[in-house]
């Protein structure tokens, strides 16, 4: 099974862009990958409320286009746009700081959706340096996850339950994804060894464990 979250995390294309917003930098991790399901059965698990809590985490509000909606335990917001089938856009306030999150979906054929999620923040250096765009990458990537899962499978289970994340099968997958981010990280002009440092932290925290003196992954089977 490792082996197919490894290749699971390989089919996701991501990127990493600079912008502005307000007059203040902005940066932007972008993740795509591709559904076997037609583009109605994804708009439909992405926008209606009992399907989302089945494959990211249970959410409440209006969601419709300028209705407010809320993440339990993580971000809340306003739909500021909605286009049925193809696309909406959020902001993502959590913790005082406030972001923007678009989402499109690309119908390829009758039964193959891609989906493209885009995350925009300002600048936290303290946090980008830890962390780098793996933070907000990986985070995205386990969603998807969950929703191809979903609707690809019938599994109605987030991959961040029950210890999922710290056994084979998470550790394949995180590790993949932030070693996919560190490369992307390191192309957009980050030192190679910042990138690495920032994909090894980030690994850390989404799989729950620590890292040995010497710098290895202490755990066999680790991306």
């Amino acid at each position: 099974m490792s082996d197919e979250m490894r290749d699971l995390a390989q089919s996701i294309s991501r990127s990493l862009t600079t912008g502005s917003r307000d007059g203040t930098e902005t940066r932007s991790v972008t993740v795509s990958r591709e559904f076997a399901s037609p583009c109605a059965e994804v708009w439909d698990a992405i926008t209606k409320p009992e399907r989302i809590s089945a494959w990211m985490t249970p959410v409440t509000g209006e969601l419709k286009l300028g209705g407010r909606y809320q993440l339990e335990g993580n971000a809340g917001g306003t739909i500021t746009v909605c286009e049925h089938e193809k696309r909406f856009e959020i902001t993502w306030e959590y913790a005082g700081a406030v972001g923007w999150v678009n989402v499109e979906l690309e119908s390829l054929d009758a039964n193959r959706t891609r989906l493209t999620l885009t995350h925009t923040d300002h600048v936290y250096e303290d946090f980008w340096k830890q962390y780098g765009p793996g933070a907000t990458g990986v985070g995205w990537e386990l969603s998807l996850l969950g929703l191809t899962w979903h609707v690809e499978s019938g599994i109605d289970r987030p991959p961040e339950t029950d210890g999922w994340e710290s056994g084979p099968d998470g550790l394949a997958f995180i590790g993949s994804c932030t070693t996919a981010w560190a490369a992307v990280s390191e192309a957009w002009g980050t030192p190679a060894d910042e990138a690495a440092e920032a994909a090894a932290n980030t690994k850390a925290f989404y799989t729950g464990t620590l890292r040995g003196a010497s710098g290895d992954d202490e755990e066999e089977g680790k991306g």
